[in-house]
This record gives C-alpha cells, sequence and structure tokens, in this order.
C-alpha cells in the first residue's frame, strides 16, 4: 500500500516587528551632514583631494568670476571647500584648523 507524500509545509513568516513607540521630545534625525572648510589656496586643496586623496570634485562657485568654493565628495563623503577671505588677516592662527601633509604617496590630515 502506498503512502500519500504530504505537500512540504509553507516557511513561517517572521512576526512583523511593531514599531517602538516615540519618545518626546525626538531626537534630531539627521540624514546628512555637509561640513564647510576653509582654504587658504583653494585650488592647490582642490588637487590635493582630488589628485593625492581620489576624491571627485563636483559643484564650483564663484563671486565676481573668481572661484569662490567647491564641493568635494567620494563615496558617501561630501563637504565644501571655500577659499578665504582674509578679512580677519592672512597671520590669524585658525583655531581648530587643518594642515594637510603627505608622508611618501599617502596624504593624511592631521589637526
Amino acid at each position: 500500500m502506498a503512502t500519500k507524500k504530504r505537500p512540504k509545509a509553507k516557511p513561517r513568516r517572521a512576526a512583523a516587528q511593531r514599531p517602538r513607540p516615540r519618545r518626546q521630545p525626538e531626537t534630531l534625525r539627521l540624514r546628512r551632514l555637509t561640513p564647510s572648510f576653509t582654504a587658504t589656496d583653494l585650488r592647490r586643496s582642490m588637487t590635493f583631494y582630488r589628485d593625492v586623496l581620489g576624491f571627485v570634485i563636483g559643484d564650483e562657485w564663484r563671486e565676481n568670476g573668481e572661484l569662490a568654493g567647491c564641493e568635494i565628495h567620494a563615496g558617501a563623503v561630501t563637504f565644501m571647500l571655500g577659499q578665504d577671505d582674509f578679512k580677519k588677516g592672512r597671520d590669524r592662527r585658525n583655531q581648530g584648523a587643518w594642515r594637510h601633509a603627505r608622508s611618501g604617496t599617502a596624504g593624511y590630515a592631521v589637526g
């Protein structure tokens, strides 16, 4: 006597997770943050980020026909670079300013 084969059971679906109740006040939910840095020599900085670090130069903006800034990106990282207007003097010390240095062929930023 032949036995009947049972059809295979369908895989069970995972129970839908309920969203957690929101707390009040809610925290800030940012999806993107784009910092902006000032350069004393914008063209030189753009060359460094493009040729040494491999970033891509995006949009550029001009003021009175002169290059004033640009967008720089690589992967999910984006930031803006702007030309310093030196309104506070050329010899001022920038707190938290970034200086770029090269070690062999690798570029790195030191603060």
